[in-house]
């Protein structure tokens, strides 16, 4: 986003929408200039509204934990690959490598848990998260890193930006199916994901909701994927609400997140 001209209002919009926009003015040329004329008539034309701005801690955030997941990520695969090598000289640099990527990953999340300590509203946010089983500190960082405060949502707009929001296809007689958008960040579904295989078994009120979908012969991924949205819904009015987990709360307070 634009912070050096915080005047500019700025939008980022699918581009797979600005495409069909500019196929439905049926150019009869395609270049440079006239493709960002057509992206001009569509800022025109649309109006879209202007994309929230993240906070410059939030970026910060999202910066150091997707790093993080990088070293993570690199040290794992370092670590597969030292029992089968047979160089002395190789085995020594693995572990040097190893050990040194560990020493950085530890540097980040210290440099991480300085961040979320200096802003008092984004911990209390991630405070409250950790409440609902499943959701360890590091996957409640990791949701507000990739899409900010829940607070600043509506149910419906969470859904939509956590790309699993059910799409419906129909025409006419044709048999209608759905399917999971995954119009967002694929490391928000990445971390809902394992926290929903940790957290539903632990919370009563998602597991009702595991078992009716499976009754009624949903696919277990499908089924998943519900779960994982919900788990999401509950984490907004928790955070809305100010209150940490809390079974009768939930359910008192269902309407607010429910499928």
């Amino acid at each position: 986003l634009n912070l050096s001209h915080p005047e500019v209002k700025v939008s980022i919009e699918n581009a797979r929408n600005i495409h069909a926009f500019i196929d439905s003015l049926n150019l009869p040329h395609k270049t440079d200039k006239l493709d960002a004329q057509a992206i001009a008539r569509f800022g025109t034309e649309r109006q879209p509204h202007p994309t929230k701005r993240p906070s410059k801690t939030i970026l910060t955030i999202r910066e150091l934990s997707r790093e993080r997941t990088a070293l993570i990520k690199a040290r794992v695969e370092l670590q597969n690959r030292r029992d089968t090598i047979i160089s002395s000289v190789v085995r020594k640099i693995n572990a040097q490598t190893i050990a040194t990527l560990t020493i950085q990953i530890k540097k980040i999340e210290k440099e991480i848990k300085a961040c979320i300590v200096e802003n008092e509203e984004i911990l209390a946010e991630v405070h409250i998260m950790t409440t609902m089983p499943g959701v360890s500190f590091v996957s409640a960082y990791n949701i507000l890193a990739e899409i900010g405060s829940l607070k600043q949502y509506s149910a419906k707009e969470l859904s939509a930006i956590s790309g699993l929001a059910p799409r419906i296809r129909q025409s006419g007689s044709s048999v209608h199916s759905s399917f999971m958008s995954r119009r967002s960040s694929g490391r928000l579904r990445q971390i809902l994901y394992l926290d929903s295989v940790a957290g539903v078994p632990k919370i009563p009120v998602l597991q009702d909701f595991q078992q009716r979908l499976l009754a009624k012969g949903k696919k277990k991924m499908m089924v998943r994927c519900a779960c994982m949205r919900k788990m999401l819904l509950m984490l907004r009015s928790m955070v809305i609400h100010n209150r940490a987990f809390d079974e009768n709360f939930l359910k008192f307070s269902q309407t607010s997140f429910d499928l």
